[in-house]
């Protein structure tokens, strides 16, 4: 399935994410930092400590995460998210594109990037800016969950409904929870022993405002 997280500067991604995200999705991860006008890009971690270790001077930048279930071509540094963009960006995605998955050892979003956005960003490097060309884009993407970190400004999220909000952070889907656990939602302010711990309006579980909460408990 994979996992994408679209993380703005300032959020701090809790690092049992990191791990439960890598549990469900061992097939490599990376990810795209956004620092002064540039996009760097560091991907091919096959582990959550290496991952750690290269992603800790970043924790606080604007940034796109990915989490790699593969679907198509090898389990390689190469098939990691993010992919480079022409224009500087980067790019990371959770889904399938269909038709795009021919190649013997390149994934699919590898393909769809190098064979339709790259060239459409050649000719047109702020397509994005243009509601007709970015519409374009979107239905190209066969309804999967895309993110993509630009040089400048905001991330650009397509079929943003689609997305969940954790904290302040965007989650393609619920695979950062370790196996074996499932969302929370309103579940802990009823299976708390000692509501009266939390301030009123906070959640008792984690004692925080609950756009902030990420609770979550195992079967």
């Amino acid at each position: 399935m994979c996992l994408a997280i679209v993380k703005p500067a300032g959020v701090v991604i809790p690092h049992d994410h990191i791990y439960g995200a890598f549990s469900n999705n061992p097939d490599g991860a990376g990810f795209a930092v956004q620092y002064n006008g540039k996009v760097s890009i560091s991907k091919g971690f096959f582990t959550p400590e290496d991952f750690l270790w290269a992603w800790e001077n970043h924790e606080k930048q604007s940034a796109l995460l990915h989490f790699r279930l593969a679907s198509a071509g090898d389990i390689s540094q190469e098939n990691c998210h993010p992919f480079r963009l022409v224009n500087g960006g980067a790019l990371a995605h959770n889904g399938h594109f269909t038709g795009y998955d021919t190649h013997p050892s390149q994934s699919d979003t590898l393909h769809w990037i190098t064979t339709v956005l790259n060239p459409l960003l050649r000719n047109y490097p702020d397509a994005f800016d243009v509601p007709s060309l970015r519409a374009m884009i979107e239905s190209a993407t066969q309804g999967s969950r895309v993110a993509l970190l630009p040089r400048h400004g905001n991330a650009i999220v397509l079929h943003k409904r689609e997305w969940m909000p954790v904290g302040k952070a965007l989650y393609s889907n619920k695979s950062y929870l370790p196996q074996g656990w499932k969302w929370a939602s309103a579940e802990p302010w009823a299976r708390n022993e000692d509501p009266d711990q939390a301030p009123e309006g906070f959640c008792p579980v984690c004692s925080l405002d609950p756009e902030d909460c990420t609770c979550y408990f195992r079967d």
